[in-house]
């Protein structure tokens, strides 16, 4: 008799627990997302100049490498031994002309007053005044010389068009070099990019609110262009940004945290109530009728323990996050515990960050 008694409890606990309807849910809410991307940039300057020597010549000058330029600084100074000794035979041809001229004109000036004394005849003063003119066009012509060989040299001297600092030193002092040949190199750090690669299904997200920021957080910087670079991502580069003051070299690597913003808003919701049903992203709902049903979902983005959709869910629908597994579309539920307000505080406070998962 006992024994008849146990198994008819039984039965009736199994029956009571099959048809057991209460189910746990959320309501899922709406919010929009930033999406965050950590990664490695790399720090170019838009003003990076290699100075190449213009004449042919031997290096007697040169800046080191990091040594600070100013505009207009002589960073390099070639000498031509062949063109400074022609030089000087010019100019010290010219001293010695300037001389003999100096004495020519004394000496017309005073046979100009033997001549009115009678003393010298008028056809001598006339000779020596064309030797004189002579004299002074030869000066002429040998300024001339002198002036274009000291200009010729001019052009063995390479100046800083803008300022920066020495970061390549390609010859040293006492190396000849032919013309065209690289002297030194520089970068001004007052225009610099953050160059990144960033992967093709986020390039979509990308836009005038995007931010690429430094992970000490002292830099936020929009971006300035998406650059295709292949079939599966896409190069980003940011606004110009003054880095003179900063222990950052041109092509130095950081790391940054690319955040996109999407405007438009999500339903939110946490992810144990997703299921794979017969491979097809799903949730089982708690309808606006109170009945179940499944809805076929993409989850659009992820943060923490929530995902987030976009219009796939009905008005009024719950998320089922536990009980009735295996429902039928369209049967009556009994909601045992509704978990919208404590799951939306951890998805504002971001305190699920942490959590590895919930006891329902």
């Amino acid at each position: 008799m006992l024994s008849k008694t146990v198994i008819v409890w039984l039965a009736l606990f199994s029956f009571a627990v099959l048809a057991d309807t209460s189910v746990v849910v959320q309501s899922p809410w709406t919010a929009s997302y930033e999406k965050q991307y950590r990664t490695v940039a790399t720090v170019k300057s838009r003003y990076v100049i290699q100075y190449a020597a213009q004449v042919e010549g031997k290096v007697s000058e040169i800046y080191a490498l990091g040594d600070v330029v100013t505009i207009g600084d002589a960073l390099v100074r070639q000498s031509d031994p062949l063109q400074q000794l022609e030089l000087e035979r010019a100019e010290s041809l010219v001293s010695s002309l300037t001389a003999s001229l100096d004495i020519s004109e004394l000496e017309v000036e005073h046979l100009d007053a033997l001549v009115r004394s009678n003393s010298v005849s008028t056809q001598q003063a006339k000779i020596l005044r064309l030797t004189l003119d002579k004299a002074r066009a030869d000066l002429a012509v040998q300024q001339n010389q002198a002036k274009q060989l000291r200009q010729s040299l001019t052009f063995l001297t390479t100046q800083a068009v803008k300022p920066g600092t020495v970061i390549e030193q390609h010859v040293n002092i006492g190396e000849f070099v032919e013309k065209g040949d690289a002297l030194l190199t520089t970068v001004d750090m007052s225009a610099v990019q953050y160059w990144l690669t960033l992967p093709l299904e986020l390039a979509g997200l990308v836009d005038e609110n995007t931010r690429i920021e430094t992970l000490t957080g002292d830099m936020s910087l929009p971006i300035a262009s998406v650059i295709p670079t292949g079939k599966t991502s896409v190069s980003i580069l940011s606004t110009l940004v003054d880095m003179t003051d900063r222990a950052v070299g041109h092509l130095a690597t950081q790391e940054v945290v690319v955040t996109m913003y999407n405007e438009q808003p999500l339903q939110w919701f946490h992810r144990d109530g997703v299921i794979d049903r017969n491979g097809i992203t799903q949730v089982r709902v708690v309808d606006s009728q109170a009945r179940a049903a499944y809805r076929t979902i993409d989850i659009a983005a992820e943060k923490g323990q929530f995902v987030g959709v976009a219009g796939q869910l009905h008005s009024g629908d719950k998320i089922i996050l536990r009980g009735m597994m295996d429902i039928k579309p369209e049967s009556g539920l009994r909601i045992d515990s509704d978990r919208t307000v404590e799951l939306k505080k951890q998805f504002v406070s971001n305190s699920f960050s942490a959590v590895e998962g919930q006891a329902w």
